[in-house]
Parts: structure tokens; sequence; C-alpha cells
């Protein structure tokens, strides 16, 4: 499976995401921090302080669940399919 290499944050609580091989996404932190699991992403401070687990790649918050990795790539993998066959990505 590819490994994030490049990872910020923008604007609107948008998390960038570049894996090795090329693919990119962007992940609407919002809609997740609106899971009571996921709260603690409201605040701005707790939110720009994710890393990249060295040992697992994904994407993880000190005391929270991390993002996966792979999940994420299926899910930009799928977007950027759909972005190229002009199909809308509203339902995802």
């Amino acid at each position: 499976m590819a490994k994030i290499v490049s990872t910020h944050l923008l604007p609107d609580k948008i998390l960038y995401v570049e894996y090795n091989d090329g693919i990119t996404g962007e992940l609407d932190l919002k809609k997740l921090a609106n899971k009571p699991q996921y709260s603690k992403l409201n605040d701005q401070e707790y939110l720009e302080s994710f890393t990249v687990d060295s040992k697992s790649g994904d994407i993880v918050w000190e005391g929270m669940e991390p993002l996966c990795k792979n999940a994420l790539y299926r899910q930009f993998e799928l977007k950027n399919m759909m972005k190229r066959l002009k199909i809308s990505d509203e339902l995802l």
C-alpha cells in the first residue's frame, strides 16, 4: 500500500494528504469533528497537532482514534476516478 509523504492543514479544517504514488486528496475534518470521538478537532491548536505515525503510517492526534492511511487512500482514489469520469462526488 502507498505511504503518506506529505500532509498539511488548509483553511476551513481541510487536511491535504499526498501519497508516494501521486494520489492526493483533501479530507474535510469539519464533518469528522461533529462525531463525539473526534470532537477535539474543534480546537484549532489540537487540530494542528496531528502527525503521521512512524510505524502504521496513519494520521494521528494524541488521545484520539487514528485516521487509517489505507481507508483515506481508497477514498481519495475513488474521488479522483470520479473526477476523471466527470461523476459528481456529492454522495461521498
